[in-house]
């Protein structure tokens, strides 16, 4: 994969994160536990997959687009 399309699926990856938290942190509204249970399990298995699926094997290719060492 080119830098720059690393880098700007990196980008959007970062966003979509931002979003996965926000979600979350609603998530702690719901009242019901097992609910609550459910619908975090699903938003934990998206950051998942989004971290160790895309993000970590641009970061293996290109360490410098690293979010965590910037």
């Amino acid at each position: 994969m080119q830098k720059h399309t690393a880098y700007n699926i990196m980008e959007q990856m970062l966003l979509l994160s931002e979003h996965v938290d926000k979600a979350g942190a609603l998530a702690e509204q719901i009242d019901d536990n097992d609910e609550r249970y459910a619908i975090r399990k699903g938003i934990a298995e998206i950051a998942g997959v989004v971290y160790t699926e895309i993000m970590i094997p641009i970061i293996r290719q290109y360490p410098e687009l690293d979010p965590d060492k910037k």
